[in-house]
């Protein structure tokens, strides 16, 4: 199976504290790699239990986590995390967990990291500059052997988890530059795409579609409440428009 991003839900996230800051893909040039330097075995909900109850954050500092079962969205792309001092409105911190100090990241870590990381170009709309956490601020992190590795092999590998057309870097960057921004008024095949995919998605963003005259290609009340409903789940920004961020939650889930 393809690498996906997997919701907030999955890892039994806590609400951030407070209403989180965004940024924009202007202001995002580097991808930025981190380690948890804790047990590979360690939880999402750990990490981000320590950011917000010890250190006082309003939620999980980093904008994307990885472990061997796949990446899980943390704050999101376009949220200014908590991972760099000084350096989080310019770059998406991305954290591997467990200690790479002196052990070499596993190839499907690596693999996920890679997809990510093509993911996140074919979102931004260009290349982001790789980075490490040493490089910005006085520290360890990622662990001499991720870092050596991330500079080494991560820029331009997109990965090679089931290549080909399966592969999110590939389908991803297909579509999602392709495709349309939509909101309240407009109408046609690419928002039957957005209902279908509301539908499909279930719970809230099912029923509000459901309710409101299904699948009808009209960007009506109930669709603009589905894709809010979508957007709460992990995609901010909560504003009803289909844009980049929100066709990457309906469709790689």
């Amino acid at each position: 199976m393809p690498s996906r991003i997997n919701g907030r839900s999955t890892w039994n996230a806590r609400s951030p504290a407070s209403s989180p800051t965004e940024t924009t893909w202007a202001a995002r040039t580097g991808f930025m790699v981190h380690h948890s330097a804790g047990p590979a075995t360690q939880s999402i909900r750990a990490i981000q239990d320590f950011h917000m109850d010890t250190r006082g954050w309003n939620d999980i500092g980093y904008n994307y986590l990885i472990n061997a079962s796949g990446i899980y969205l943390g704050r999101g792309a376009l949220v200014i995390g908590a991972h760099a001092a000084g350096h989080n409105t310019a770059n998406i911190g991305v954290c591997l967990i467990g200690d790479y100090s002196n052990t070499e990241p596993s190839h499907t870590l690596k693999n996920h990291l890679q997809v990510l990381y093509s993911i996140m170009n074919s979102m931004a709309g260009k290349t982001l500059a790789v980075r490490t956490h040493r490089q910005v601020n006085p520290t360890a992190c990622p662990g001499t052997r991720l870092h050596n590795w991330v500079l080494g092999n991560l820029d331009g590998n997109p990965g090679d988890d089931d290549p080909g057309d399966d592969n999110p870097a590939n389908w991803l960057e297909d579509l999602i530059m392709s495709l349309p921004t939509l909101r309240r008024g407009s109408s046609g095949a690419s928002v039957r795409r957005v209902q279908g995919l509301c539908v499909a998605y279930g719970g809230t963003p099912r029923r509000e579609v459901e309710n409101s005259g299904g699948v009808d290609g009209s960007f009506g009340p109930g669709t603009e409440r589905a894709v809010r409903a979508v957007q709460a789940d992990g995609a901010p920004p909560v504003d009803g428009i289909v844009g980049r961020i929100t066709w990457t939650k309906l469709i790689a889930g």
